[in-house]
């Protein structure tokens, strides 16, 4: 996977299940995609993210045109 970014107001690291979870206002960048959502769970040796909204902000993403890679 190329670099990104991610913020958030706390990182917890889950070193037995190679996860990150942000929490806290938290955005994963890369490139011009970038998505946001109440709890971003990174799980690191599987390349994938799960977003989750709450009753007060939506899971929200914004992906560019062929930034789908397959």
């Amino acid at each position: 996977a190329e670099g990104g970014s991610a913020t958030a107001e706390k990182a917890t690291y889950y070193q037995d299940e190679e996860k990150i979870v942000l929490t806290g206002n938290p955005v994963v960048k890369q490139g011009d995609d970038f998505v946001e959502g109440s709890t971003i769970t990174l799980f690191l040796n599987e390349d994938r993210s799960v977003v989750e909204g709450s009753k007060g902000k939506r899971a929200r993403a914004v992906l560019s045109p062929g930034s789908a890679k397959r």
